[in-house]
């Protein structure tokens, strides 16, 4: 059978009629229990005799039905008693949310960061992939500011740990994979993910959301290899100049390393990586680096500006490294690990 629940009224009245209402939203502490409800609404009389001496319960099975995964529910009992204000006695809200999977309910969607794909927690305001099946009839790209919360009919809703829902901007949909940012303001916890095509759910599954999950982005896009990034050098009388890390070979039809060359000795180089998920760490010290053996000053760590969704590091380049050749650029901020990646140094 479905799943039960029990909840129960103590220290009431005895022998009066206690009403429990469960509904989507808190029924409220009015003078009369509400007349209808989205869940429940049932009455008994409570056993034990006078006033405080009054206990009972109801036990509640949950439908097996896809709408309620991830639903958050409010309740309160309501206990007739003329001693009491306006003649009700009513208890204080409690809430609890629903998880599982019905045997009706949606295809699973699974989410992970777009940058590093691993799977585990999600960052707020981050940049993420869901994969699924048939989530999207088309593929399409957002080509405009600000992102769309519908694109080619699908929607994206995001329902945080306190129950509030929220349409997430959508970068990108195709039957497979759909890449989009947790909304701002959604709470850290978890969450449930619910996508939908033209009104009607394709996809739904738990979403877990952190304050921090870095993740670096990589040429190739798939959270390995060379990143994302940019060399920026500065000359002694002020010259800046901008120098890539990585170079698509159309001879081998693949991304290949531009060897970073440190140049005189008075040049000052840094590395600025492009990622997604540490905009919100604790501050710019909980962001460490280390390329080799050697440790990179980090002197930023944050979003980027004005890319959606995209967080940047900038990172001083020690000469150590020079002629290391290929070697991993590791980074950790608030304690959290991102994905290794690639460069190169002449």
């Amino acid at each position: 059978g479905n799943p039960r629940f029990t909840v129960a009224v103590q220290n009431a009245l005895g022998g009066a009629t206690a009403t429990l209402v469960i509904d989507e939203n808190d029924p409220g502490a009015m003078a009369n229990p509400p007349a209808s409800a989205s869940f429940a609404r049932t009455s008994l009389l409570l056993n034990g005799i006078g006033a405080g001496n009054g206990n009972g319960s109801v036990s509640l099975a949950i439908p097996d039905h896809a709408s309620l995964m991830g639903k958050t529910l409010y309740g309160r009992w309501y206990v007739n008693d003329a001693g009491a204000p306006q003649g009700w006695a009513v208890s204080p809200a409690f809430k609890f949310t629903i998880f599982g999977t019905a045997t009706n309910a949606a295809p699973a969607v699974a989410s992970v960061s777009a940058a590093s794909y691993a799977v585990g927690t999600v960052a707020a305001e981050s940049i993420v992939a869901g994969f699924g099946a048939n989530l999207s009839t088309t593929t399409l790209a957002a080509n405009a500011l600000p992102l769309p919360e519908t694109l080619g009919g699908v929607t994206v809703t995001i329902k945080d740990v306190l129950g509030v829902e929220r349409l997430a901007p959508l970068f990108f949909v195709s039957p497979g994979q759909i890449n989009y940012q947790v909304p701002t303001g959604a709470a850290i916890g978890e969450g449930f993910i619910t996508i939908k095509q033209n009104g009607n759910v394709v996809a739904s599954g738990l979403l877990q959301i952190a304050p921090v999950a870095p993740g670096i982005f990589t040429v190739e896009g798939n959270g390995r290899g060379l990143p994302a990034a940019t060399v920026l050098r500065v000359k002694a009388d002020g010259a800046q100049s901008y120098e890539e890390v990585a170079r698509f070979d159309t001879t081998t039809n693949r991304f290949e390393a531009v060897p970073i060359d440190f140049g005189p000795a008075t040049d000052q180089l840094f590395l600025i990586v492009f990622g997604t998920g540490f905009r919100h760490r604790n501050a710019s010290s909980a962001a460490t680096a280390t390329i080799s053996d050697a440790t990179a000053e980090v002197l930023f760590a944050g979003a980027q500006g004005s890319l959606i969704g995209v967080d940047q590091l900038n990172l001083r380049l020690p000469r150590t490294l020079a002629g290391r050749g290929n070697t991993d650029l590791a980074t950790r901020v608030d304690g959290k690990t991102a994905n290794a990646v690639t460069i190169s140094f002449k």
